[in-house]
């Protein structure tokens, strides 16, 4: 499978887009509350698409509150 490289820019700058609306958490608890959020332990085999989309969602919630 070629992957589309793009998607590390778009998926980055959602992590990015994230983390600046919550500063005071650090990195591992953006990803362990991302995890929780999907109710999901390991993410590992999570394809980049699906993750995603699922980030785009997760990023809605937190806006919500």
């Amino acid at each position: 499978i070629l992957r589309d490289i793009n998607r590390i820019y778009r998926i980055t700058s959602l992590f990015q887009e994230a983390w600046v609306k919550f500063p005071d958490w650090r990195f591992g608890q953006l990803i362990e509350n991302f995890k929780r959020y999907l109710n999901m332990e390991d993410i590992f085999y999570l394809e980049d698409d699906i993750l995603e989309e699922k980030f785009k969602e997760f990023i809605i919630k937190c806006r919500e509150g």
